[in-house]
């Protein structure tokens, strides 16, 4: 009876599916589930650092695995994309180098629709405020610099490893003369060899170098620049520290013992500016008081060096010099390729030249004019100390801190006292971003009520607008 049952299953699962079929043809209001129809995904990538777009990144619909690029106003699209859930990413080799990797964002996607999306970087006030505390504040700017701290023999992280910076600020001195200050911080590496260093200058040249027990890396030597950040990984060994057992008692014990030595290598190839060999280059590595030439298909070896980061320089007449960090190991061989800048170094001679004023300053100049509105130009910028102080110059803006956070008020057309809405450089952004600058870096400031902003800048807030110019606008 059993085996019988068995082979009847299948006839009875058919004729139940026939008879549901033929129920659905019978009702005239049978449901029938709508096709789903491939939607689109649009957006922009930008760089919250730099306050604009991202041109030629690569963006991924990571599920699908296709890869586009975006314009050169950091837009893109992926067509016919199935409806669901799925993730868009994005990487720029400027992104990588900061240490960000890869970022994107999800997004659900219904059927027929155009889904709109950002990506974004983080932006300063972000980053400041995950990863900068008290004990980690070394300086009054917004610069950030991190990394990690390594061994160059076991590439174990050092969690008590110190980093140093030294850079130089020019301060007022006596009468109209200006003094040079050497200044000169640390941070000490906790949790998986991570340093973190907030508040150092982003315009000036910065030297830095990591120390642990009876070991340290080169000196590094860098700018972090408009971006304020800046990744930088530094690998330690004991090739850089003179052991205690050496007594230096003449000028030639110095000479000897003060040239670093160890046992690893760097070799490679230096390339032209069109991306062919260049012999006849120079190749340095400072710390260890070396200097090659390349052969004649631009090849260079350098031996016995100490383990560590260094920094490696290359130069050649006619060409801008280039700077590579290296992080060498005991008995090992590193292959680098430098190519140098197309950057020519030409003879000094005066010119006299007359200044194009860009098209930024045009409109702001044409605006001034009108008498709409009020301005803020360098002049009176540079003599305030923080932005909060220059924008209380501003007729009828209020402005007041809640904690740290700056808070800008104005009457609005409508309502009463409202947040105006704020652009930088001519694109969207918010108070905490201009919280972190400082008044010299804007070329401008200007406000404007509700019934005077500019057509270009008009948006759905009734409570006026707030113009910043950073030294990034066309001026």
């Amino acid at each position: 009876m059993r085996r019988y049952a068995a082979v009847l299953m299948p006839f009875l699962i058919l004729a139940s599916m026939c008879a549901s079929r033929a129920v659905a043809q019978r009702l005239p209001n049978a449901v029938v589930p709508a096709k789903e129809v491939p939607g689109r995904i649009r957006g922009v990538v930008f760089d919250s650092l730099l306050m604009k777009p991202i041109a030629h990144a690569t963006v991924t619909l990571l599920d699908r695995a296709i890869d586009v690029m975006s314009d050169d106003r950091g837009r893109f699209a992926f067509n016919d994309v199935p409806v669901g859930e799925h993730t868009v990413i994005f990487t720029t080799p400027e992104t990588d180098s900061l240490g960000f990797g890869t970022l994107g964002a999800p997004v659900v996607l219904r059927s027929g629709e155009v889904a709109l999306m950002t990506l974004a970087t983080p932006s300063t006030r972000t980053l400041w405020q995950r990863l900068c505390s008290q004990a980690n504040r070394v300086g009054t700017d917004s610069g950030i610099v991190w990394g990690t701290v390594r061994d160059a023999s076991t590439g174990a992280t050092l969690n008590g490893a110190v980093t140093m910076f030294k850079w130089y600020e020019l301060k007022p001195g006596k009468g109209k003369l200006l003094s040079v200050t050497d200044t000169r911080r640390e941070v000490t590496a906790g949790t998986a060899g991570v340093y973190i260093a907030c508040g150092l200058p982003a315009d000036v040249r910065i030297a830095s170098l990591a120390t642990a027990t009876a070991s340290a890396s080169g000196t590094i030597e860098y700018a972090i620049g408009d971006r304020r950040l800046h990744h930088l990984n530094l690998v330690v060994s004991t090739d850089m520290v003179l052991p205690d057992s050496v007594k230096l008692r003449t000028a030639a014990d110095s000479a000897k013992w003060l040239r670093a030595r160890g046992t690893a290598t760097v070799k490679g190839t230096v390339l032209n500016e069109k991306g062919r060999p260049q012999s006849d280059a120079l190749v340095t590595v400072s710390d260890a008081d070396t200097t090659v030439r390349t052969n004649k298909i631009g090849e260079f070896i350098i031996g016995g060096l100490p383990a560590g980061t260094q920094l490696l320089q290359a130069k050649q007449v006619g060409s801008a010099p280039i700077e590579h960090l290296v992080d060498l190991h005991p008995d090992s061989i590193t292959v680098v390729t430098l190519k140098l800048s197309d950057a020519k170094l030409l003879s000094v001679f005066n010119v006299r030249a007359t200044k194009t004023i860009g098209v930024d300053r045009r409109e702001f100049e044409q605006r001034r004019k009108t008498g709409f509105g009020y301005a803020l130009d360098e002049k009176e910028l540079a003599n305030r100390i923080d932005v909060a102080g220059a924008l209380r110059t501003l007729p009828g803006l209020q402005v007041s801190h809640a904690g740290f956070d700056l808070q800008l008020s104005m009457r609005g057309t409508f309502k009463g006292r409202c947040s105006p809405t704020i652009f930088l450089d001519g694109m969207p952004s918010d108070v905490q971003i201009i919280e972190m600058r400082n008044p010299s870096d804007f070329r401008a400031i200007e406000l404007f009520s509700s019934a005077n902003v500019p057509a270009q800048y008009m948006s759905r807030n009734t409570c006026g607008t707030l113009l910043f110019w950073s030294r990034n606008a066309r001026w």
